[in-house]
């Protein structure tokens, strides 16, 4: 029995290494295929895509697909042309999308693909995308209680935060990735006299608003969102975002470890950089006055600034309601909590 354990070991053993030394090679050898590119020798970037494909490699991003089917198209193949065009197309962005219209292979390519049609397909389906997510539905609005805690046990905030998803893209109907949501922050008069001057003093008092508009991330691959970051609550900034991975395990939750750096315009948090750890801690039962008992995903995580030092972080998430809780606990020992406590449909006003 454990002859058969070890021998698993070793064959685990050589296949991450066989992995790490087949991911070296594809690397590398896209870096090669884009400076060959680049010095317009398009029978050496074909013959380099060609080779890499053989081995094994996955090529998905628009750059590299991209610049398949400009060597192909110049080397007259035709059919590795039109393969690599449509592949482009279909994982652009809208701004990449825009690349192909305006370059001056357009007419070439146009000759093998209705770029008129697929670009429009390609544009619609990150459209529908933000107006079609399961979790942060155009539908619906969500309304978090907030709390902020002194690490001497004073309230300083207890409030209320509603999230507004938007159906529509972060900057751009059809960004390629991130969901327009709105704060509402239903903050009061004496909210602001007490706390804006130490807002000021750490970040900046421009940051104490109303609204703010920002993004989410919701797909097959994951689900993160921006902190709630704005008036008394702008110590989640230097925090760990919350995140999570599919499938859910600890496994792919470890690719969340995420780097965020803040170059300006964050006051005293500026310049500094925040690494971020997440570990899963599996299943809990919760239970919440929109949804009654449910089975909910815990996470851990803690973050490290290079200025101020480590926060902490405990979330809740749930397939169909998100993140449900946001336990913090900041640099200097405060203590913010943001809990779920509706989900409803949007009125009429807002649709």
């Amino acid at each position: 029995h454990q002859m058969r354990v070890f021998s698993i070991i070793v064959l685990l053993h050589f296949i991450c290494v066989s992995l790490q030394a087949q991911s070296h090679i594809c690397k590398a050898g896209l870096l090669e295929a884009t400076a060959e590119y680049e010095e317009e020798n398009y029978s050496n970037t074909h013959s380099i895509y060609t080779s890499l494909l053989d081995k094994g490699c996955v090529i998905n991003d628009f750059d590299n697909l991209y610049r398949m089917s400009v060597a192909s198209i110049k080397l007259d193949k035709l059919e590795d042309a039109k393969a690599y065009m449509s592949k482009s197309i279909s994982v652009a962005t809208s701004d990449e999308l825009e690349t192909i219209n305006n370059a001056e292979h357009h007419a070439d390519f146009h000759g093998l693909v209705d770029l008129e049609l697929e670009t429009r397909k390609r544009y619609d389906a990150l459209v529908s995308h933000h107006q079609e997510l399961r979790i942060f539905n155009q539908s619906k609005e969500y309304t978090y209680s907030a709390l902020r805690i002194s690490k001497d046990g004073d309230t300083i905030a207890n409030t209320t935060i509603l999230m507004i998803p938007q159906g529509t893209g972060w900057g751009h109907e059809a960004a390629a990735q991130q969901s327009e949501v709105v704060y509402t922050y239903n903050y009061t008069a004496q909210d602001s006299t007490n706390n804006i001057a130490e807002l000021d003093s750490v970040v900046t008092k421009e940051f104490w608003i109303k609204n703010d508009t920002t993004g989410i991330i919701e797909n097959e691959k994951e689900v993160w969102i921006h902190p709630i970051r704005n008036n008394q609550f702008y110590k989640t900034e230097i925090a760990p975002f919350p995140v999570v991975t599919f499938s859910i395990n600890q496994i792919t939750t470890k690719t969340a470890n995420s780097q965020i750096v803040i170059f300006k315009n964050w006051g005293t948090y500026s310049p500094t950089i925040t690494d971020s750890k997440y570990y899963y801690e599996g299943e809990q039962q919760k239970e919440y006055p929109y949804c009654g008992k449910i089975n909910c995903h815990k996470y851990s995580a803690y973050a490290h600034n290079s200025k101020f030092g480590i926060s902490y972080l405990e979330y809740f998430f749930h397939e169909d309601y998100g993140f449900v809780e946001m336990n913090y606990q900041t640099y200097d020992n405060e203590k913010i909590e943001f809990k779920l406590i509706s989900v409803n449909l949007k009125k009429a006003h807002n649709k």
